[in-house]
């Protein structure tokens, strides 16, 4: 038997530790997940008499919108060398792509933004050895909240289930703050968008003295292109004017190329929020979902949202004028503006999972 094949067979064998074998691992925080369970209304509530000043929000200092990392450890492999950590999406490693591949000179490494309700298959390869690939699953668990560094309140709008059983794709439509003025995004939130979510439009809702003459926006226009609707949130949605404005947008996510597509405001909790709630209605989202979604930015830095809240109750009371199924008081909504039902067609087309 040749040396170098002695030597492999005496070399130590990389040992995947975590996650374990067929493991399921949560990307909510513990704070997410008491929130999820305890205090996000899946129904609605009462009216209370609390009026939402979106246009002068006062930001806590404490931000429980970041998710938690899937945290790859490892024992065995070889003292000196880079340790490549190779993650593919799928739940056999023969067919599996690889999504990520990461190079430490540790024996661990901290990975966010996998997707929910997905197997992975990993493995770690070094100095010419490799470990044996291991499978593991993200929970089911939406909404998939998103660590983009500089910015808060980042969500996913895929993962939820409709009322047909179909699932919102993931990685499609993002929601989530500003990149400047208020939220200052870090070099490595404008890679994660760039490298990670591969982002080809910022939608920016904002106007006004938020968008001054001159505007230049902060993500390269030769990566991405920016996108200025300006909207108002809540009944005040409800005029010929703002009609147009949501239409607008409607087509502009009828067009596939314009994905994957990150859309904010100051912090997606009021304009947001307010588009959030007629985008996932249009897909046929489950009401108690669309409610908590909405109620998710109190885990963000902005305050609490709450369904009860005099400007959101008004909103669904006015939804309810158009139509007793919210899928469709939204989308009568959109035609009101000028979109058509090819519009809504050509985005269910793109955002439902076949």
């Amino acid at each position: 038997m040749k040396k170098t094949s002695v030597a492999r067979l005496l070399a130590p064998a990389i040992v995947l530790l975590a996650p374990a074998p067929e493991e399921t691992v949560s990307l909510w925080t513990p704070f997410q997940r008491d929130f999820a369970t305890r205090e996000a209304a899946r129904a609605r509530a009462p009216r209370k008499d609390v009026f939402i000043d979106y246009l002068n929000l006062t930001p806590s200092k404490v931000d429980h919108s970041i998710p938690e990392p899937v945290v790859f450890k490892w024992s065995g492999a070889p003292e000196k060398g880079r340790r490549t950590l190779e993650i593919a999406e799928g739940s056999d490693p023969e067919t599996a792509k690889v999504v990520i591949r990461h190079e430490t000179e540790k024996d661990s490494f901290a990975v966010y933004n996998l997707k929910i309700a997905t197997f992975y298959c990993w493995r770690v390869t070094c100095g010419g050895f490799s470990s044996a690939w291991s499978r593991f699953r993200v929970a089911d668990e939406a909404p998939r909240w998103i660590y983009v560094p500089g910015a808060t309140n980042v969500r996913d709008l895929g993962g939820y289930k409709t009322k047909s059983g179909e699932r919102v794709r993931q990685g499609m439509i993002y929601r989530g703050s500003e990149f400047d003025r208020h939220q200052i995004i870090k070099p490595s939130g404008k890679l994660v968008l760039y490298r990670d979510i591969k982002l080809k439009t910022d939608l920016d809702l904002r106007g006004g003295t938020e968008v001054p003459p001159g505007y230049k926006p902060t993500l390269d226009p030769e990566k991405v292109q920016w996108v200025n609707v300006a909207i108002r949130p809540y009944d005040m949605i409800f005029c010929d004017e703002q009609a147009k404005q949501y239409a607008r947008i409607l087509k502009l996510l009828a067009d596939e190329k314009n994905y994957p597509v990150y859309f904010h405001c100051w912090g997606s909790a009021d304009r947001g929020g307010t588009l959030a709630v007629l985008l996932e209605a249009l897909l046929g989202v489950q009401e108690s979902d669309i409610l908590a979604d909405y109620e998710f930015t109190t885990c963000s830095i902005f305050a609490e949202r709450r369904v009860g809240f005099k400007q959101f109750d008004t909103l669904l009371e006015k939804l309810d004028a158009l139509s007793p199924d919210l899928a469709e008081a939204a989308a009568r909504y959109f035609l009101s503006g000028g979109a058509t039902r090819e519009d809504i067609a050509a985005f269910r087309r793109i955002m439902l999972e076949k």
